[in-house]
């Protein structure tokens, strides 16, 4: 699929991409660690920083959607939330690396997550669990 555009993306381009990413037949790792390689070398960061990005949502049906605390939103609303690996400078920033958080309501409905496309064998890992393995990925792939 090749789309060449001079400005912002029409929203049919936007969802033909979302539709490519979401059905890619590859496992996302090998992308990542590419740009988190990249992305290094370019900003040469001094830490890396853990965090926890918030996304409010409006609906239930995508993956992680719950009533939790958004840092987004300063309050406790419907969001998806991400465990963050980031590389950081007193200048820049970039994730490296990323995790969505599955609450525990959503583990405990199997259907709920099949519907969602949540892998069959994914569990409730708690954020502090999704941090240390988001950290042993970036230090395996030599950053």
């Amino acid at each position: 699929m090749a789309v060449q555009s001079d400005g912002p993306l029409a929203d049919s381009e936007v969802q033909a991409l979302q539709q490519f990413v979401s059905q890619s037949p590859w496992g996302p790792l090998p992308v990542r660690r590419r740009n988190a390689r990249r992305l290094s070398e370019v900003i040469r960061p001094q830490v890396w920083v853990i965090d926890d990005v918030s996304l409010p949502q409006c609906g239930r049906a995508s993956a992680g959607v719950a009533r939790q605390y958004c840092g987004a939103l300063g309050k406790r609303a419907n969001c998806q939330v991400a465990v963050s690996v980031h590389a950081a400078t007193g200048t820049a920033s970039c994730p490296l690396d990323w995790q969505l958080y599955l609450p525990r309501e959503w583990t405990d409905e199997p259907d709920r997550c099949r519907r969602a496309g949540v892998p069959d064998d994914v569990l409730h890992p708690e954020k502090w669990r999704l941090a240390l393995g988001l950290l042993d990925n970036v230090s395996e792939w030599g950053l």
